[in-house]
């Protein structure tokens, strides 16, 4: 939190906000929710401190809709941004929740997946990762002051985005390529664990800075997690033993306990 002085020359906090999205993430995989698969004390303790909603609901089932309409305060029928395949990005003439913090005197932040335009699925090709400038820059026109973008899992290894880029510097680009495009679904466990690692270690290293020193909003767009409820494999209740949500990132596992209300 920052300090500023109001009319009367007293001193006033301005509090630094972090806004936290993640795709497709039920609200039953959480402790604050009842979930007792996987342990989420940061989240839970957030919860209790804050202001849980129980009847919160999307706009859309669609990534980009939902988060444009997040991100305008509009409807997506009303800020024209209704598709994740149609040409109809966010229009950056339009006031959006960047645009009014940087008024309100924030440095805006946003570490992850932005997805506020279309990703342009026919130019993909299984031979090379493409370059995303233009995404970058229509990102940070639209209020954006930081970037680091991790703009999805396939994403990454169709365009070139940061976490292309980390990928490449650690080997692991080409073979997260290929695996992408193998109609066999082949794993590359190596950039699984470096998504997570960048997002909860090097976007937290960033913010804490910020959070103390500037008036700092950050956004953190998180990839996919489970979508459904977790269940408990067989055999493993009561082991204490990490266990993997279906469709989840080998790093994104919980620990499973066994009692009377697990899953």
């Amino acid at each position: 939190m920052t300090a500023e002085k109001n009319d009367l020359g007293l001193k006033e906090t301005k509090p630094a906000i972090i806004l936290i999205t993640c795709d497709q993430l039920n609200r039953n995989t959480l402790g604050c929710y009842g979930g007792k698969t996987i342990q989420t004390p940061h989240i839970d303790r957030l919860a209790e401190e804050g202001t849980v909603c129980s009847r919160c609901y999307t706009v859309s089932p669609w990534c980009l809709p939902a988060r444009c309409a997040m991100l305008s305060g509009l409807y997506p029928h009303r800020n024209r941004a209704y598709s994740n395949f149609r040409k109809c990005a966010l229009d950056t003439g339009r006031d959006n929740l960047f645009f009014a913090l940087k008024d309100s005197g924030y440095h805006t932040s946003l570490f992850g997946k932005c997805h506020f335009a279309p990703v342009p699925y026919d130019r993909t090709r299984p031979d090379a990762t493409l370059p995303y400038e233009e995404f970058r820059e229509y990102y940070q026109s639209l209020g954006i002051d930081e970037l680091r973008l991790q703009d999805d899992k396939q994403v990454s290894a169709w365009f070139l985005d940061d976490y292309s880029r980390e990928l490449d510097r650690a080997g692991y680009l080409t073979p997260y390529r290929e695996a992408v495009w193998n109609p066999e679904g082949v794993s590359v466990s190596g950039a699984c664990l470096l998504a997570s690692r960048r997002m909860g270690g090097r976007s937290g290293r960033r913010i804490y800075p910020q959070v103390r020193s500037e008036e700092t909003a950050v956004c953190l767009g998180f990839l996919q997690r489970s979508p459904f409820p977790i269940r408990c494999p067989a055999g493993v209740r009561g082991q204490n033993r990490p266990v993997q949500a279906a469709g989840a990132n080998p790093a994104g596992g919980g620990i499973c306990r066994d009692g009377p209300d697990s899953p």
